[in-house]
């Protein structure tokens, strides 16, 4: 089975997953990926970093970018914050409490079980690398091998990653990526 892949610096089609952190990201250029996304999910702790990234961009309707999902144990999230999300009614809290599996792999599961996804998008992962862990960022790849019947891309500056699955694939690189450069 061949799979074709579109790539470029700018998707056409996305959903946004937002993790804890948005370390060597562009915030102007998250928040405009976010805010196009059909589909957005924040781990639990990352909807308080939203939050703040509102706050700090002056958008004063914050509810207008709320995720669809906050996904997680809840235990990065205030009460005070879960319970005007869940008032609001913009979305809905998707409870899991494994410690056997981290924030990325929780939402590529509600992700691939809650929303119905369209061959040509890719979902966009922001805050998957960074921070100061090295471990997390490790970590990170390997929801992108688990799930990779799913077209995910961890974005981190101006660079992207994703997995081809195995099989033969068919990249069609636009003239923007291949200027900077393609590993």
């Amino acid at each position: 089975m061949s799979r074709s892949f579109q790539v470029s610096a700018v998707d056409a089609n996305v959903n946004c997953l937002l993790l804890n952190n948005l370390d060597g990201v562009d915030r102007i250029k998250f928040m405009g990926d976010w805010t196009r996304a059909r589909v957005k999910i924040c781990a639990d702790g990352a909807f308080k970093l939203l939050k703040e990234l509102a706050l700090d961009l002056n958008i004063e309707n914050v509810e207008s970018i709320y995720p669809d999902f906050i996904v997680g144990d809840m235990d990065s999230l205030s009460h005070e914050d879960l319970a005007g999300y869940e008032k609001s009614g913009k979305g809905k809290v998707i409870r899991m409490k494994s410690q056997d599996m981290t924030d990325f792999e929780k939402c590529a599961i509600v992700y691939s079980e809650q929303v119905t996804i369209s061959t040509d998008e890719w979902l966009l992962v922001y805050g998957a690398m960074g921070g100061d862990r090295l471990d997390h960022t490790m970590a990170a790849f390997h929801p992108l091998v688990k799930f990779n019947d799913l077209k995910m891309k961890i974005v981190y500056g101006p660079a992207f990653a994703f997995i081809l699955p195995a099989g033969e694939n068919k990249l069609s690189i636009s003239v923007d990526i291949v200027e900077k450069k393609c590993g």
